[in-house]
């Protein structure tokens, strides 16, 4: 259980704006906001769990060529890690996913290794992940797919491995070479259909380097008002195409007061290319 923010832009743009606070002049609902946040009146201390960041820059001659990324995570609070302050200066590119963790019992410890975003195994190193104070000198290739998600798998993944990892992982093995978004919304039709979970909301990056939001929530059944569904609600989606600055920002709740936020309906799953062109379609 998570918020996840992502950022798709023509420019390559800083990132500060989305994860600092507000004083610090970051958004209104910034991913240090969010995670300050509590699931319900049961739970305190918010979503402290973790948290990561992570960037890719394409080369403004060939879109289509990765520049740099950088896979920035840990499992101590976002609010509590001086190092994400420094790097968040810096921090710019065309893409990027952040993702503040709430973790499910029995999946995955609290640690480094299990943060969101996932990486596929290009992006692994012996390490883990990518050494992530040598991002200019590390060799290894370029990601395949970098996912975060908010929900639970409960019959995916264990104590070593999150349901997330294990979600991204079949993901990967089915659309190695890229995603066909016909493909992809049967293939997400069937996950739904074989496991038990809470929601399988994610923000997935593919080879292509094209940006996909799911947002598919159990209810009690297909269409039902999330307002009265609290849980359901927590569950939410919201996407925003600002044309003026070039970017499109797809988050689990508005970051900020602008009136273009649109909240993206249960059983829905949205591709943003480089472009800034959005495919919309209904996870039937």
């Amino acid at each position: 259980m998570c918020r996840m923010i992502a950022v798709m832009s023509k420019n390559e743009t800083g990132f500060k704006y989305f994860i600092e606070e507000r004083e610090k002049g970051g958004a209104f609902h910034s991913l240090k906001i969010q995670s300050k946040k509590a699931y319900d009146g049961c739970r305190d201390g918010g979503h402290k769990d973790g948290f990561g960041v992570y960037s890719l820059s394409l080369d403004p001659a060939n879109p289509g060529n990765p520049l740099r990324e950088s896979l920035f995570k840990k499992g101590t609070p976002v609010t509590e890690t001086p190092a994400l302050s420094q790097r968040l200066e810096y921090l710019k590119g065309n893409l990027m996913i952040s993702h503040i963790r709430l973790a499910s019992a029995g999946k995955g410890e609290i640690d480094d290794i299990h943060a969101h975003p996932y990486a596929d195994r290009r992006f692994i190193s012996t390490k883990g992940i990518k050494d992530e104070t040598d991002w200019e000198n590390d060799i290894t290739p370029f990601s395949g797919f970098v996912m975060a998600h908010n929900g639970t798998i409960y019959d995916m993944g264990d104590e070593s491995m999150t349901d997330s990892q294990a979600f991204l992982n079949l993901i990967s093995e089915r659309f190695n070479n890229g995603i066909d978004f016909t493909e992809f919304k049967k293939f997400i039709s069937l996950i739904a259909e074989r496991h038990s979970f809470t929601a399988l909301n994610i923000l997935l990056k593919d080879p292509n380097n094209d940006l996909y939001a799911l947002r598919l929530a159990k209810s009690k059944k297909k269409g039902e008002d999330p307002d009265n569904q609290p849980r359901l609600a927590y569950y939410s989606m919201y996407y925003m195409k600002d044309e003026n600055l070039g970017r499109v920002i797809v988050a689990s709740e508005p970051v900020d007061s602008d009136r273009r936020w649109k909240c993206v309906d249960n059983y829905t799953l949205l591709k943003i290319n480089k472009d800034l062109n959005i495919e919309i379609a209904e996870i039937l």
